[in-house]
């Protein structure tokens, strides 16, 4: 990757436009312009349209391969498509923008960190980061300037720049085509100005001849091409003060002045010393210590004095010194040439040290491990004194050294031993010979082939060598004629360095050319690597996937073969969340994990066997392909839960003809994931289930179970899952509406997920005052209305990089979301653990409000997500609510919440009214639901050791109730109390008469559990309040039991139900109601306030008065404050307004209920709001002073007497005018 050659000025331009116009002849050809982005040049190389490598410019020649770092970059296409490309590189520049850089920094900084010096750098140093979840975090944007390519269709670098452009390649708009230099000369001149305005740093124009033809016959020069050139803006230039000179020692004994100023902030770095030269500059610029000097960046890079611009009064002439700095040796001056040097070469420490240092490089040997610091001790400590002695070292000489340990002397010694196999044209660089650079030393290498011929070659020989000239020539000569190089090499020789050009022996044969393989699994004699290496040593590709251009695949056995995940029992706080493998070598999952991935996973669930059914305080979860029970009478069972199966042969039999038609009718899709009911014996149909001629199939044990228990099996078959990956990531894609959201999903979940989940803004919302939570938002971009949490999971970084960013690229290509935050390692935790108190918090929320939990556990199809929520949507609008949405997204799962406060008779009745449409829309959708809701209503049984059936009060027990069944009839209506939680009730209708043959023994009391169909008409929830001892006992107990009624019998209930809400309901609820509809209904006549005022406390008008004003004005913040708080502040009410700016604007409100003449406490009181207000960061704007049950002319004296304050007096008769005003604010 060539640099580009610079002009600084406008005669600059024109001689390069006419070495141009000389090579081209009178061919046409116009110019683009770019402009040069200040960043880290990269090399991003395609393969199939994958992206497979990027490696930085480096020195030109080599670079550091970054691939997994790029990777990181959302906004980087990974895979893209195109009907010209398949296989080609386009070249960028990685870049963090100037805001997103003020962010990193200003979180840096509240965390106590070390802040970045300018956005360059902080790019070229992320890129440098070992760990890509790390390089996730850092904001980097990738722009791209040019492609390179095997196709012919583009003729011009316009043209492919439009097209990768169109791939989805960040290419920025500004970009233009000219046919003259005043055209380029005003692109120059216009950015120039407008540099500031860029979200990005640019330090010039790059100029380009637009057409390839032309490019390939101009060609390049050995550093740069000949039909590109980079304008390079001017300098900034900043004025500080000359302090002191000092003089630095090169590794060829040049001395280099070097000015130290007081610190100054240039072009985003703190500049504190600037090169001078030599002693020539600083006579030209005839500088002074003290003088205040002109200090700019050479190309925008290198600080250099360029003037005096005053000087001190107390001059200090600079001297420039005769010795050595380092070993006192006199300095030598050659003619011509403006450094003087220390002849000393052999024996001054400063050169010694910069020749190692220079030697071990990346241009040179590239020793990993063997930094400047590094050298500099080993010097010291006497362990090395020329380059040949870093292949005489000892792990033992460099493991003691402060820093370093026996892993860094290990990876030292390494890469001494691997410098040995270093191309001869490097280590001839690294010997430092002067004025030979690195592709000086390539020239030299492949035309003498090895060092010996390079020794013996004459002054003449050497010169009529390419790109060699006479100084070049004459210090080869004298490096070789001196004895001590010559011991140098041979003793480098001795230690196995390469000194001679070795033929290239990669390529074994061509008998694989043209050949892809794909290479998967394990083998015996090879890894993976060295087969893939032996293939390409034949000039075979290899593929990492199979597909229509595969030619041989080797497919060894699975490496996930034999490492089964189990379950392990509940002792995750002793062996960690994390799994492990067990004495016996089998690989175990803890439970809470295993829990977390049933939740979520988008398969079926069939059987999940909770509590007591298993032993201990855990659950076994078991994903099944297909179930079997057999005939025989098996316990299923870890501890002594006294439980028998029962099965009376008729009552499978009839089951199975019974339920068969209304399986394939009402029973969910066969496409959603999730059932919750466990009812998925329609998975069973195509079984031949109801054919009778499968043996061994028992459905009714399938239906069977205690409460909590969606299946109970006496045997099954498993398919157990292999465990889980190492390697994750969650990306966290940010959506506008929960719509796109679901929408997404439909695109997310053709990607293998482990994890789909949807929280909305409201949760969010939630975490933004709590300060553990606070915390954990760091993933967060904006404000989104939407979050899916999408989990992915890999046997390497690689691949899983490979997998996020395919997720990505396709939910770019569908034009969902906005943002796609990699989270990795300890923070996917985070991210999931906001969820769950997201949730927690929501319960918590200050007011009657709450979002209820009565849309619990429903699913609908995946593709049938975004027609459900439009339709949920809608009818939440109907109601006139909010709602509240998360959900397992890749299952379908969904839990919707509307906003709603029981303990008003009327919202009682919109969550009856929302709860009853929600089940008619999720079976308009065949969708799956909570238990009583597939068309069969479950009779609970559950029995523990030692318990009483009898002494149970509440309910009675099952056995209780089976005469009541036994009266059931199609048609009935019947009452069902405390379903699946505290205080649920259901309304259900009974499908088919009772038969005596749905019974099933479940325990040697002679308890009957019960099942028949039934449908849901309606359910509701009762209050909290009303849950007796005897529940929460029957619950304490596992065993819930339900109390069946007919008809006539549900209607009393039901009103005895309403009777005893209405009793619960409080006074402050009743004012809540009144004065809801004084504000819904915009009512302020005299008479209704006064008829309020009759019965209503001040403390009551000010709870009515918040209410009345948050219904209003929904965007406010508006608190009762009062108490002893009041008396710090002066304030009853206290409303915080948002602004279209930062600024939020404050009303203070004092109410006051006095009979007759009002006196001056109050109007004392909310003066005092000045002050509690500008401690708050509001300015306040209005102050009020609301008299509830007094009149205007009763009180003019408080009005003559405060007329010069800014505090208004609201009688009641005035009360409209107060809302009005606080209405218009915004």
């Amino acid at each position: 990757m060539y640099s580009l050659d610079n002009a600084y000025d406008k005669s600059d331009l024109e001689a390069w436009q006419n070495r141009v116009k000389k090579q081209v002849g009178d061919l046409n050809f116009n110019y683009t312009c770019e402009l040069k982005y200040d960043g880290v040049s990269i090399s991003l190389i395609y393969e199939n349209g994958h992206l497979a490598k990027a490696i930085t410019r480096g020195d030109g020649k080599q670079g550091d391969l970054v691939t997994d770092n790029i990777k990181t970059i959302r906004s980087l296409p990974q895979n893209v498509s195109s009907s010209f490309l398949q296989n080609f590189e386009i070249r960028a520049e990685i870049i963090i923008e100037k805001t997103a850089f003020d962010d990193l920094n200003r979180k840096r900084q509240e965390q106590n960190l070390p802040l970045f010096a300018n956005p360059r750098n902080t790019a070229s140093g992320s890129l440098k980061i070992i760990n890509p979840e790390e390089v996730a975090a850092r904001p980097l944007e990738c722009l791209c300037y040019q492609m390179l390519g095997d196709s012919d269709a583009f003729k011009t670098h316009s043209r492919a720049l439009q097209e990768i452009k169109n791939m989805g390649f960040n290419v920025p708009d500004t970009f233009l085509e000219t046919y003259d230099l005043e055209g380029v000369w005003d692109f120059i001149s216009k950015w120039e100005t407008k540099r500031q305005q860029l979200p990005y740093e640019i330090d010039g124009v790059v100029i380009k001849i637009n057409q390839f033809d032309l490019q390939e016959k101009l060609g390049h020069t050995a550093k740069s091409p000949r039909w590109a050139i980079a304008y390079k803006f001017k300098a900034e230039s900043v004025q500080t003060i000359l302090k002191d000179v000092k003089y630095q020692v090169g590794r060829t004994g040049a001395i280099t002045p070097v000015a130290h100023l007081i610190p100054v902030n240039l072009a985003g770095t703190v500049v504190k010393r600037a090169s001078l030269h030599n002693a020539d500059q600083i006579e030209k610029l005839d500088l002074c210590i003290g003088d205040k000097v002109f200090v700019e960046k050479g190309g925008d890079i290198i600080p250099k004095i360029v003037g005096v611009a005053k000087r001190t009064a107390t001059p200090q002439k600079i001297n420039y010194i005769t010795h050595c700095p380092d070993c006192q040796t006199l300095l030598e001056r050659v003619t011509g040439d403006a450094k003087h040097y220390c002849p000393n070469t052999s024996e001054c420490p400063e050169q010694v040290i910069g020749r190692i240092q220079h030697f071990v490089s990346r241009k040179a040997m590239d020793i990993e491990g063997l930094g400047g610091e590094t050298i500099v001790t080993l010097y010291k400590k006497g362990l090395i004194k020329n380059i040949a002695d870093l292949y005489s070292l000892q792990k033992n000489d460099i493991s003691v050294l402060e820093g370093l340990g026996e892993k860094s002397a290990d990876n030292i010694l390494n890469g001494i031993i691997t410098s040995k196999t270093v191309s001869f044209d490097r280590v001839l660089f690294g010997l430092g010979i002067r004025f030979v650079g690195a592709i000086t030393a390539k020239t030299i290498a492949q035309h003498f082939k090895n060092i010996e011929n390079i020794a013996k070659a004459p002054f003449e020989k050497l010169t009529e060598t390419p790109e060699i000239g006479d100084k070049i020539a004459q210090s080869i000569v004298d490096f070789f004629a001196d004895e001590k190089n010559k011991i140098l090499i041979n003793t480098l020789q001795k230690a196995g360095v390469t000194f001679e050009i070795k033929e290239n022996n990669e390529h074994k044969s061509n008998v694989l050319e043209g050949k892809i393989f794909v290479v998967s699994g394990v083998f015996e004699k090879y890894t993976r690597d060295a087969l893939k290496n032996l293939i390409t040593k034949h000039r075979g590709k290899v593929s990492g996937s199979i597909s229509g251009k595969t030619d041989f695949v080797l497919a060894g056995p699975s490496h996930k073969d034999g490492v089964y995940a189990f379950c392990s029992g509940g002792d995750q706080k002793t062996r960690g969340t994390a799994g492990y493998v067990g004495d016996d070598g089998r690989h175990r999952l803890n439970i809470l994990e295993v829990q977390r991935l049933i939740r979520m996973m988008p398969k079926v669930v069939i059987a999940v066997v909770n509590g007591w059914a298993v032993g201990g305080g855990h659950s076994l979860h078991v994903v099944c392909d297909l179930t079997l029970a057999s005939k025989e009478h098996a316990i299923f069972k870890q501890t002594d839960a006294n439980v028998n199966s029962f099965d009376g042969g008729y009552g499978s039999a009839y089951l199975a003809k019974m339920v068969q038609e209304n399986i394939e009718k009402e029973f969910p899709k066969p496409t959603i994931h999730r059932r919750n009911t466990g009812y998925a014996i329609d998975e069973l149909l195509s079984f031949r289930l109801f054919g009778g001629d499968q043996e061994n199939i028992n459905p009714a044990k399938l239906l069977c179970g205690s409460e909590g228990t969606l299946c109970f099996f006496t045997r099954i078959t498993l398919a157990l899952d292999p465990l889980p990956p190492p390697h994750k990531v969650m990306i966290c894609a940010h959506f506008h509406t929960v719509q796109e959201s679901l929408k997404a999903t439909l695109i997310a979940m053709k990607h293998p997920l482990y994890t789909c989940e949807l929280m909305d803004k409201m949760i969010l919302d939630c975490t933004k005052s709590n300060r553990t939570q606070a915390a954990n938002r760091f993933f967060l971009e904006g404000e989104p209305e939407a979050v899916l949490m999408l989990e992915l999971k890999s046997d390497t970084p690689e691949k899983l990089t490979a997998l996020a960013d395919e997720l990505i690229t396709d939910l770019k290509k569908a034009r969902f979301g906005y943002a796609y935050p990699k989270i990795y390692g300890e923070d996917i935790a985070k991210v999931m653990e906001l969820r769950k108190a997201g949730l927690g918090l929501l319960a918590n929320i200050v007011g009657d409000q709450k979002a209820v939990a009565c849309i619990e556990d429903t699913a609908v199809a995946l593709e049938d997500l975004p027609a459900y929520i439009d339709e949920f949507s809608q009818m939440m609008k109907k109601h006139r609510q909010e709602a509240v949405y998360y959900a397992h997204a890749g299952a379908g799962e969904l839990h919707l919440r509307p906003v709603l406060n029981l303990k008003k008779q009327a919202d009682v009745k919109k969550f009856q009214a929302i709860t009853m449409e929600t089940a008619q829309l999720v079976k308009k959708y065949k969708g799956s639901f909570s238990e009583l809701l597939e068309g069969r209503l479950r009779q609970g049984w559950g029995w523990n050791e030692g318990q009483d059936l009898t002494n149970f009060t509440f309910d009675g027990g099952a056995k209780r109730n089976y005469p009541i069944f036994n009266k059931v009839k199609k048609g009935d209506i019947l009452f069902v109390p405390e379903i699946t939680g505290w205080g649920t009730v259901a309304v259900v209708e009974a499908t088919e008469d009772f038969n005596s043959g749905y019974s099933f023994e479940i325990s040697s009391t002679g308890d009957y559990g019960h099942i028949f169909p039934a449908k849901l008409i309606k359910s509701f929830v009762r209050q909290s309040s009303l849950v007796d001892g005897n529940i929460r006992r029957t619950l304490k107990n596992r065993s819930r039991f339900w109390q069946i009624y007919y008809r006539e019998e549900v209607e009393k209930i039901l009103d005895a139900t309403d009777k005893e809400l209405g009793t619960a309901i409080s006074k402050e609820t009743k004012l809540e109601d009144a004065i809801e509809t004084v504000f819904e209904e915009i009512k302020y006549e005299d008479k209704l306030f006064e008829k309020l005022n009759a019965k209503f406390t001040n403390e009551e008008w000010e709870f009515a008065l918040v209410h009345g004003l948050s219904k209003l004005f929904p965007d406010y913040q508006i608190e009762r404050v009062g108490g002893k708080t009041e008396k710090e502040h002066g304030t009853d009410i206290l409303i915080q307004i948002p602004s279209i700016t930062d600024k939020q604007y404050g009303i203070a409100i004092q109410v006051k209920d006095w009979n007759g003449f009002v006196n001056d406490n109050p109007v004392e009181q909310v003066k005092k709001a000045d002050k509690y207000f500008e401690e708050q960061g509001l300015k306040i704007i209005d102050k009020f002073v609301l008299i509830t049950e007094a009149k205007k002319n009763e009180n003019l004296h408080l009005l003559e007497k405060y007329k010069d304050e800014d505090i208004e007096f609201i009688f009641v008769n005035d009360l409209k005018e107060l809302l009005g005003r606080i209405g218009k604010v915004f």
